[in-house]
């Protein structure tokens, strides 16, 4: 990330320096100087890295994030039916679904790209 950061920098810095370009060399590098000391590049460094992380893993939280509904939904029919099963005394189908909600317990347990 240092790397991705170094770069952002001098882009900001080019950047900072085309609008500066009005000025003398001189002026423009005492103005990025006054800049970097008061944290105006970083902050601005900063804001890109932050909206391409955050471009980055919008998808995947949307996608856990609807995962977590579909699983909450199968989690509650599931527990219903082991209810209705262990009430009708429906040995073989209550381990069916005690099966069945334990695999995709284990799967939003210990998969993390789910």
């Amino acid at each position: 990330m240092a790397n991705l950061r170094d770069i952002v920098r001098r882009h900001v810095e080019s950047e900072t320096r085309e609008e500066l370009s009005d000025l003398a060399p001189e002026q423009q590098d005492k103005v990025l100087d006054m800049l970097r000391r008061d944290g105006d590049i970083d902050r601005k460094v900063d804001e890109i890295l932050n909206a391409f992380l955050e471009e980055v893993y919008k998808p995947k939280a949307r996608k856990r994030k609807w995962l977590k509904g579909i699983y909450s939904l199968v989690n509650a029919v599931l527990t219903t039916f082991i209810g209705i099963a262990a009430n009708v005394e429906a040995w073989l189908m209550l381990g069916g679904f005690v099966l069945v909600l334990g695999i995709i317990q284990v799967l939003f347990i210990f998969i993390d790209e789910i």
